[in-house]
């Protein structure tokens, strides 16, 4: 049997095309809700969020143009901060016997018994003083210096990734 594209094959195939990529940009394009935030120690705080960027540009792109905004908003020293931001997927959970605990972060300031999310976190946001802002994500990581004219960032080493070990991801992702 011999393959013969057709132009109704070649139709098909153009408008599937076109609806995935509809889709997918109409999906990409939903704004990022901010569902709840838990402060710890006055400069660390954990943002739960829905429809965030899926890839390291987009989550990087949608950090520059909301870190004014989100240290403003939370009072976080813009030179000593550690933002933790997560999926918050079906919302808190109340942990039975069978879950895996490490598979999950409860949030202590929640007296509910639903106080649990599934641990998937979208990125993280450190700040070293002026000398380093650091954002890390699942597997990755890239590295910025701020510059000292104009206080925007500018990528070291062309987006040099970081090697994240476990033990790293442990200590910051609670």
């Amino acid at each position: 049997m011999s393959w013969v594209i057709t132009k109704k094959f070649i139709y098909i195939v153009t408008i599937a095309i076109l609806f995935c990529s509809v889709v997918i940009y109409l999906w990409s394009d939903r704004p990022v809700e901010i569902v709840d935030v838990h402060y710890y120690s006055g400069k660390d705080i954990n943002i739960l969020a829905r429809h965030f960027p899926i890839t390291d540009r987009g989550k990087l792109n949608w950090w520059r143009e909301n870190e004014r905004k989100i240290l403003e908003k939370y009072n976080l020293p813009e030179n000593d901060f550690s933002v933790y931001i997560w999926d918050f997927g079906d919302g808190y959970k109340k942990l039975s016997p069978y879950d895996a605990e490490d598979e999950f972060y409860c949030f202590p300031d929640i007296k509910s018994e639903s106080k649990c999310i599934k641990k998937d976190i979208y990125m993280s946001a450190e700040s070293g003083g002026n000398y380093y802002r650091m954002f890390l994500f699942s597997g990755s990581g890239y590295f910025y210096q701020p510059k000292k004219d104009d206080d925007k960032l500018i990528e070291s080493n062309n987006f040099t990734k970081l090697n994240q070990d476990k033990s790293h991801e442990k200590n910051h992702y609670h």
